[in-house]
C-alpha cells in the first residue's frame, strides 16, 4: 500500500466525521461560486443598477470567503485534535514528522477537491434557478441569460484550494512541538466537578435581561446610543450563562428531588454538568451565529416586506409637488399630472395650498431654524383628504410644531414659546406639538402651522421668493398604481416643481432592499450551517469519552433503548439550548426594529424562526442517528 492510498484509507475510515463538514464546505463553494458567476457575467452592464449590484455582489463574496477562511481553520483544527491519539500511535510506530504532515495535507487535499468540485458542479446545476431568483427578488424584466463561467469556475477553484491549504498549514505549524506524551493525554477529560460562581451566574442573568430592557424600549433614535451597550451586555452574559448560569441551575436542578430522581432525570443531569462545562465556549460561539443569522435574515426580511408600511408613515402624501421660481410652469406641470391620472382612469383626490418659508428662534438648538409655514385651514383639508381628522388639535393663537408619529418625541425640549421672523414681521407665539401629515421640502426640514389670521399677516410680509405652492394627491390605493405614479414623475421636469411620489420611492426602496435581502439570507444560511456542524465537530470530539461513560451504564443493567434515550436528551440539550438562547437575542432585536419601523413584523419574525427551526431539526435528527448508531455498535 503506497502512502498515497493510505491517506485515501484514513479518508474513508473517517468519512461520518468528515460529512458535516463536506456539506458546509460545499454549501459555501456553492454560493460563492453563484455570486462569482454574476459578477463575472458579461451582461451585467445591462442592469440599471450595475454598480450597485455588482459592488453587493462582491462584498458578499468577501463575507462568504472570509467567513469560509475562518470556519474551515476551525472545522481543520478540531478533526486533527479529535485524532491526535491516532496521530501519536502513527509516530510511536515510527512516522516521521513530516510523514504525518504530509499525510495531513495530502488528506484534506482530498477533501478540498472533493467540496470544491461538488460545489462547484451544484453551482453550475443551479446558477439558472438561482439567476431566475435574483432577477424576481431585484424586479428585473428577465432573469440574466445562461454562459459558460469559466473565470468564475477558476476563481472558486483556485481561491478555495489555497484557503484549505493554508488553513491547513496553519493548523499544523501548532502542533508540530507537542511531544508523543501530549498526544497521547490531549483527549482526557478532567473528571473534577465542574465549578461554579452563584454571583457571576447573576451578574450574566443581569446583563442579558438589562440588554433585553433597552431593546424592548428602544425607539429609532435612542437606538443609535444604545446599540453598543447591548452588545457589550449580551456578548459577555450569554458566555457567562453557558460557562457559569447553565451549571449553576444544574446544581439547583440536583436539589430537588421530584425532578432529580424522576425517571432518568439523574443520569442525564449528572453528565450534564460535565458537558455544559466542557462545551461552554462551543455553545456561545453557536450561539453567537445563530443569534446573527436569525437576526440578519429576519431585519432583512421585515425591511424587505414592510417598505409599503414604512412609506405610509413617513411620506403621507402619495404625490406632492412644489414649486420652484417659475409659477406658471408649476400650474402647466399641476394640468399636466392631472391629465395624466385622468387618461389612466386613476381616481385622485386633489389640494392645492400655499406656504411661506420662515425663521424660527427659541434658543440653543431651535436658533436661527427654517421652517414651511401652513394655514391651519390648509392643514385641516389636508388631513381631512388624508382621513387623520385624529391629528387635528384644537387651535388658538398657538402655532403647532410637527413631528412624524411614527418617530418619538424630539430628544431636545421643545420651548413652550418661540420667535418667528419673516423678512419684514416678527412675532412670538406659544408652540404646541402636532402630527406631521406633510412630505419634506427643499427649504426646511420642519413644518409649523399658524392660525389663519397669523398665517396672512406674515404671508404679507414675506417676500414673494419665501412664498411657494404646494399641490398634493392622494389615491384609493398607491400601490396598484406605483408604476403609473412613478412616470407621471418623470414627466415634470426638474424645473418646474420639486416632485415626491410614493411610486418612485417605493421601486428605490424596494430594489435597495431586495439586494441586501438576496445576499444576506445566503450568507444567514452560510452562518448557520457552520453553527450545525460546529456542534457536528464537537459531538466526534468528545465520542471517545461518551462511548467509555456509555458502556459504564451497559454494565450496570441499563438497555439500548434507555441509553439511546439518555443520550438523545443530552443532545437535544446541547442543541437546542442555544437555538432558543438564539432565539431570544433575535426575538429582542425584532422588537427594537418593531419600535424603529412601527411595523408589524410578527408574520415575517415566525417565518424566519420557523424556516431555521426546521433545518436546526433537521439536522439534530441527522446527527442523532449518527450518533446513536455509532453508541449501539459500540455496545456490541
Amino acid at each position: 500500500m503506497t502512502f498515497i492510498q493510505f491517506a485515501f484509507n484514513n479518508v474513508g475510515r473517517n468519512l461520518r466525521q468528515y460529512v458535516s463538514y463536506f456539506v458546509s464546505c460545499t454549501f459555501a463553494v456553492t454560493v460563492f461560486f453563484m455570486f462569482a458567476v454574476i459578477v463575472f457575467h458579461p451582461d451585467l452592464h445591462l442592469l440599471k443598477a450595475r454598480e450597485i449590484v455588482r459592488t453587493a455582489v462582491f462584498a458578499s463574496e468577501v463575507m462568504i470567503y472570509g467567513f469560509s477562511f475562518l470556519f474551515i481553520l476551525y472545522s481543520t483544527g478540531a478533526f486533527i485534535k479529535s485524532r491526535k491519539k491516532e496521530f501519536a500511535v502513527l509516530m510511536t510506530l515510527g512516522m516521521r514528522k513530516f510523514q504525518l504532515n504530509l499525510m495531513l495535507f495530502i488528506e484534506n487535499t482530498i477533501i478540498a477537491l472533493t467540496a470544491i468540485l461538488a460545489g462547484i458542479g451544484i453551482g453550475a446545476l443551479l446558477v439558472k434557478l438561482f439567476m431566475m431568483v435574483f432577477a424576481a427578488v431585484l424586479g428585473l424584466e428577465q432573469a440574466l441569460p445562461f454562459y459558460f463561467p469559466a473565470t468564475a469556475i477558476k476563481w472558486t477553484f483556485f481561491l478555495f484550494l489555497f484557503m484549505f491549504e493554508a488553513t491547513t498549514l496553519v493548523v499544523v505549524m501548532t502542533m508540530r512541538n507537542k511531544p508523543i506524551l501530549h498526544l497521547l493525554r490531549i483527549q482526557q477529560a478532567s473528571n473534577r466537578n465542574p465549578k461554579f460562581s452563584f454571583i457571576i451566574s447573576a451578574l450574566s442573568m443581569l446583563a442579558i435581561g438589562y440588554a433585553y430592557y433597552l431593546a424592548y424600549t428602544a425607539s429609532l433614535i435612542s437606538m443609535m446610543l444604545r446599540m453598543f451597550p447591548i452588545l457589550a451586555l449580551v456578548i459577555p452574559g450569554t458566555y457567562f450563562f453557558f460557562s457559569q448560569s447553565l451549571i449553576a441551575l444544574t446544581s439547583i436542578v440536583k436539589r430537588i428531588p421530584r425532578i432529580y430522581f424522576f425517571g432518568k432525570n439523574m443520569l442525564v443531569f449528572s453528565d450534564m454538568a460535565y458537558k455544559f462545562r466542557d462545551n461552554a465556549k462551543m455553545l456561545f460561539f453557536v450561539t453567537i451565529l445563530s443569534a446573527v443569522s436569525f437576526t440578519s435574515s429576519g431585519i432583512l426580511y421585515s425591511v424587505y416586506n414592510t417598505v409599503d408600511q414604512q412609506l405610509e408613515d413617513y411620506m403621507p402624501q402619495d404625490f406632492s409637488m412644489v414649486s420652484l421660481k417659475n409659477k406658471s410652469d408649476f400650474h402647466q406641470s399641476m394640468k399636466k399630472v392631472e391629465n395624466e391620472l385622468d387618461e389612466n382612469d386613476i381616481h385622485f383626490n386633489a389640494m392645492y395650498s400655499t406656504f411661506i418659508i420662515l425663521r424660527l428662534d427659541g434658543g440653543k438648538q431651535w436658533d436661527h431654524i427654517p421652517v414651511t409655514a401652513y394655514a391651519y385651514s390648509d392643514f385641516v383639508r389636508m388631513a381631512r383628504m388624508q382621513h387623520k381628522q385624529h391629528a387635528l388639535p384644537a387651535m388658538s393663537n398657538k402655532g403647532l410644531l410637527l413631528w412624524p408619529a411614527v418617530l418619538p418625541a424630539y430628544p431636545y425640549k421643545v420651548p413652550s414659546t418661540m420667535e418667528l421672523s419673516s423678512d419684514h414681521m416678527k412675532k412670538s407665539i406659544p408652540i404646541a406639538m402636532a402630527e406631521d401629515i406633510y412630505n419634506s421640502t427643499p427649504y426646511a426640514g420642519y413644518s409649523i402651522i399658524l392660525p389663519d389670521n397669523t398665517f396672512q399677516k406674515f404671508k404679507n410680509q414675506t417676500a414673494k421668493k419665501h412664498i411657494h405652492e404646494q399641490y398634493a394627491i392622494q389615491l384609493a390605493d398607491w400601490r396598484k398604481d406605483v408604476d403609473t405614479l412613478t412616470a407621471i414623475e418623470k414627466t415634470v421636469p426638474s424645473e418646474h416643481a420639486d416632485v415626491q411620489s410614493k411610486g418612485s420611492v417605493y421601486l428605490n426602496m424596494k430594489n435597495g432592499t431586495s439586494y441586501f435581502f438576496f445576499f444576506g439570507v445566503f450568507i444567514s444560511i452560510l452562518f448557520f450551517l457552520a453553527a450545525g456542524s460546529i456542534l457536528y465537530f464537537r459531538m466526534y470530539q468528545n465520542i471517545d469519552k461518551d462511548l467509555y461513560h456509555y458502556r459504564s451504564l451497559y454494565r450496570i443493567g441499563l438497555t439500548n433503548k434507555d441509553m439511546r434515550k439518555i443520550a438523545t436528551t443530552e443532545l437535544g440539550y446541547l442543541f437546542f439550548i442555544p437555538f432558543v438562547i438564539a432565539a431570544l437575542h433575535a426575538a429582542f432585536a425584532f422588537k427594537a426594529l418593531h419600535n424603529m419601523l412601527h411595523a408589524s413584523l410578527l408574520t415575517s419574525v415566525s417565518s424566519v424562526i420557523g424556516i431555521f427551526f426546521i433545518l436546526h431539526f433537521f439536522n439534530f435528527i441527522v446527527i442523532r442517528n449518527i450518533y446513536t448508531a455509532k453508541l449501539k455498535q459500540a455496545m456490541k
